[in-house]
């Protein structure tokens, strides 16, 4: 009974085994199911979203654009910018006082929007009843890993997975009073503010790679930027002719790419395929029946890749029987990983260190360097940087938020091909702020797993 009485509260029917086994749970829709105390839908405390629609175009006033990539798993927004035209439909937050992709929820997208913001369509727009539940309580519950797991399993689609808004205000969270509620913000909110400034530094490892790449190689940030007049411009067929996919989109032949591709290749350089051992591949897919807790053979998806440093934090593990029968796709201590698809991740690069044992998803690529020829950090923070990244910018192929790259694009990226001593000094330069980064990473996730522990034992009193 529980089982059908769950799945007629939502919108959708699938006979997936995760989804039909979470079903078979006494309260298969709630986020804490051993809680003791009362809990209600979502959608009980939300009221009607105001966010609305704006067509592309010019704006009558300049507005803040928050979209996915802008958001990180904590909530923290940045590299925002001001714009006065759009050049698709936007939603236009109002009152709505909390945020969530419904695209890849695993991924923990949720923010309080900013006053006069806008952003994509992929965001669910959430307006929150105060007098019932605090929007910021809410914020929290929605990036929990008890969310990303749950939502997993109630997205539909396999390539691009979502969530609906019906099946989200269907999920069922506990009810704490609002002085209650109030006490626990006051204890959450110290230590979200630490781990954010922590993860600043993290973020801050391109801005120090792009420096030393400035200095070694005269590669100048500033040259990315378009100039005025460069929105639009003439393209004769004689310079498509040798594009192998004849693309004709204005980020594929953009001034600003075209000038990073000159710049790197008046430099000593040789396609990326050149630098590899074996030809780089994306991962393979995996069944809902694939995945076992606690076999420590991690599934390693995208989110492994999204603080640009290898993080086995919210993968999910798989059985002995999958890791066997997918070898080809295991992951190597020194392989170079890149996220292949979904903007605010496309592009994220990490490196694989000692002791993790995995099979690599379809929707990262593995990158195997010939340890003769280039070192795996070099090659880290080569895509790390700027230029490498405009380069995925002006080759990811797709609309919206569903954009990919492929092992083929990635095998002529023209890469710097230095001595390995050269190499080695510049990794070394790198090296004491990389793992200043990294121990400051490790210290927010311990942070983040205070706040996740204070909200279970909340909810579970």
């Amino acid at each position: 009974m529980a089982t059908l009485s769950a799945a007629a509260a939502l919108s959708d029917l699938r006979i997936s085994a995760r989804f039909l086994r979470r079903m078979e749970c006494q309260t298969p829709l709630s986020l804490y199911p051993e809680s003791k105390r009362a809990q209600r839908p979502i959608g009980a405390f939300c009221l009607p979203s105001t966010a609305v629609q704006i067509a592309a175009g010019d704006l009558e006033e300049p507005a803040l654009l928050v979209d996915l990539e802008h958001v990180g798993p904590y909530g923290e927004i940045s590299d925002a910018g001001s714009v006065g035209t759009i050049g698709s439909t936007r939603m236009r937050f109002c009152e709505d006082q909390v945020i969530t992709t419904q695209l890849r929820p695993y991924l923990l997208k949720t923010a309080s929007p900013p006053e006069h913001a806008i952003g994509s369509p992929e965001w669910i727009c959430l307006h929150v009843n105060e007098t019932i539940m605090r929007p910021r309580l809410l914020f929290y519950l929605l990036t929990t890993p008890r969310y990303a797991e749950l939502a997993t399993i109630l997205s539909t689609g396999k390539q691009h997975p979502r969530i609906s808004l019906d099946t989200l205000q269907s999920i069922e969270v506990p009810m704490l009073s609002l002085d209650e509620q109030d006490a626990l913000l006051a204890r959450l909110e110290p230590l979200l503010e630490q781990s954010t400034a922590l993860l600043q530094s993290v973020e801050s490892i391109r801005q120090l790679i792009d420096a030393a790449f400035a200095d070694e190689f005269g590669l100048d940030v500033r040259e990315l930027q378009t100039h005025p007049g460069e929105q639009s411009f003439d393209l004769s067929l004689t310079s498509v002719a040798d594009s192998p996919d004849a693309r004709f989109s204005y980020r594929y032949h953009s001034p600003s790419v075209r000038r990073a591709l000159s710049r790197l290749r008046a430099l000593p350089h040789r396609r990326l395929r050149d630098l590899l051992s074996e030809p780089a591949v994306l991962g393979d897919s995996v069944s809902p029946d694939d995945y076992e807790r606690a076999t420590e053979r991690h599934y390693v998806s995208m989110v492994a890749l999204k603080y640009w440093r290898f993080d086995t934090d919210g993968l999910a593990d798989v059985s002995e029987t999958y890791f066997q029968h997918h070898s080809a796709k295991w992951v190597c201590e020194g392989d170079v990983l890149m996220a292949r698809s979904g903007e605010g991740t496309i592009g994220k690069v990490a490196s694989v260190p000692a002791n993790i044992s995995g099979v690599c998803s379809d929707f990262v690529i593995r990158m195997r360097p010939d340890q003769a020829l280039i070192r795996t950090d070099f090659l880290r923070y080569c895509l790390t940087s700027s230029f490498y990244q405009h380069l995925v910018f002006g080759e990811k192929k797709g609309l919206g938020n569903n954009t990919n790259i492929f092992p083929v694009q990635l095998h002529n990226f023209p890469m710097l091909s230095l001595p390995l001593e050269q190499q080695d000094r510049i990794c070394d330069r790198l090296s004491a702020a990389v793992s200043e980064a990294d121990a400051n990473a490790r210290r927010a996730h311990l942070l983040r797993a205070e706040i996740q522990d204070l909200i279970e034992r909340t909810v579970s009193d």
